[in-house]
């Protein structure tokens, strides 16, 4: 998961809290400057802001083109007929 953020953009790492403050577990990433603004949620806490995320995968999104989308959707397409394929019983 942290693989397909990283390659998104968004940055995330993992931290424990000692004597109340944040203490990283993780080098920080580069683009984070100091100073800056950070989100923090407890781990396992599952909570999604559903709005942001649909605005981020958005914005990801925009500037796709309709043949982008279509080579997509076909590759997709290919996936599941060879995923069907591969699961079917073979028959000697």
């Amino acid at each position: 998961m942290l693989d397909i953020l990283a390659q998104e953009g968004i940055s995330m790492l993992k931290a424990i809290v000692t004597q109340g403050r944040i203490v990283p577990l993780d080098p920080l990433p580069p683009e984070w400057k100091e100073g800056m603004a950070l989100d923090v949620t407890p781990a396992g806490s599952n909570t999604i802001d559903i709005d942001r995320w649909l605005r981020d995968f958005n914005d990801l999104s925009a500037d796709s083109s309709l043949e982008n989308e279509l080579a997509m959707f076909g590759a997709i397409a290919e996936q599941h007929r060879q995923a069907k394929e591969h699961t079917r019983p073979c028959h000697h």
